[in-house]
């Protein structure tokens, strides 16, 4: 009964990453951002215009982390409890997401000074703070990556949910390591679009399957093969 609450609340938490995400994703893409592309004008113009919107979507996006933090705490204990010879992999999963939580955390309170301000200032200085936004939200790659890798080789050897989830975790954890390198000033592999878009559309794909996973497997047993 224990491991079947466990996994029902760690799903919960990860359905609930994922809905305020796509919440926070659509707002964004309303507003039609700029990219590293764009004009410094354009750029504080932007967070000029677009003030009130942003602080919300910046909100709900730290509400998904705060989730997300809980979903790695409980997704570690039910790894744990079906794979206690791993334990190692699935605390270094925890822990890897936890740096990529606060990381992430730092981006975004770049991209609400830039709100707070309302794009007042020097436009080369907000388009300076952009880029940075930008690029520390790149660097969360690496502990995504880690995450990913640690927890999908614990699914893979033991079975807790259908194995075809660490394969997509493995996936993640590629699409994460190129966001890393994504330095062009404009097209996909600039940082507002892969580091931005591509890898944590990805990533929250995975939450989603593990957490409908988890919430059909029950107690979070060993899955069967073939399964």
């Amino acid at each position: 009964m224990r491991d079947q609450l466990v996994s029902r609340v760690t799903a919960a938490a990860g359905l609930l990453t994922v809905g305020l995400t796509v919440i926070a994703i659509g707002l964004f893409a309303s507003m039609s951002p700029p990219t590293e592309g764009d004009s410094a004008q354009s750029v504080a113009t932007f967070f000029a215009d677009h003030h009130a919107m942003i602080v919300v979507a910046l909100y709900i996006a730290a509400l998904s982390l705060g989730f997300n933090l809980a979903f790695y705490v409980g997704l570690r204990e039910v790894l744990r409890r079906a794979a206690p010879e791993d334990e190692w992999l699935g605390s270094l999963g925890a822990i890897a997401g936890a740096v990529f939580i606060a990381v992430a955390f730092a981006s975004f309170a770049v991209a609400m000074q830039l709100s707070f301000r309302e794009g007042t200032g020097d436009p080369n200085t907000q388009r300076a703070l952009f880029d940075l936004y930008g690029f520390v939200l790149a660097m969360t790659g690496v502990p995504t990556a880690v995450s990913a890798v640690a927890i999908s080789a614990v699914i893979l050897r033991s079975g807790v949910v259908t194995r075809w989830a660490a394969w997509w975790g493995f996936c993640v954890a590629g699409l994460h390591l190129v966001s890393v390198g994504s330095v062009a000033h404009d097209g996909l592999f600039s940082p507002s679009v892969f580091a931005g878009l591509v890898a944590p559309t990805g990533f929250e794909i995975w939450v989603l399957m593990l957490s409908i996973l988890l919430l059909t497997s029950g107690k979070g047993e060993p899955a069967r093969h073939g399964t």
